[in-house]
């Protein structure tokens, strides 16, 4: 089986954290953790400190995952699904596999190009 597909970033990596002091949504929510994170410890001491701190870490992770948003490229669906494109993909595997290529195709869009075609073309049907 390959997974065959096409994806869109959808966050360019430009959005990626602003350096401080411009403020982004992402600085403005990292910079009120920070404080928060300080209010904690000085009020409830190390224990709640230490949790609020892994939040702080987990929220900061996922600002930063942000700007790794992928879809599916549906613009692209009939180019990606084409017969030509599959068999390169499908061939390029063939040497990691005893020289077989994959029988099986995963796809986004199925219902777009010519995943069919290309299927019965690596099983030997067409």
């Amino acid at each position: 089986m390959i997974n065959h597909n096409l994806d869109v970033q959808i966050f360019p990596s430009s959005l990626k954290r602003s350096p401080l002091p411009q403020q982004t949504p992402d600085s403005v929510l990292y910079s009120g953790l920070t404080i928060a994170v300080g209010q904690i410890t000085s009020e409830l001491g190390s224990e709640v400190s230490s949790a609020a701190q892994a939040v702080s870490s987990i929220v900061s992770s996922a600002s930063s995952e942000l700007s790794s948003i992928l879809i599916p490229d549906y613009i692209q669906a009939p180019t990606t699904n084409s017969v030509a494109s599959i068999l390169a993909n499908s061939n390029g595997c063939a040497p990691y596999s005893g020289g077989k290529a994959p029988s099986f195709v995963l796809l986004d869009f199925v219902d777009i190009g010519e995943g069919m075609k290309a299927v019965d073309i690596l099983n030997g049907l067409a």
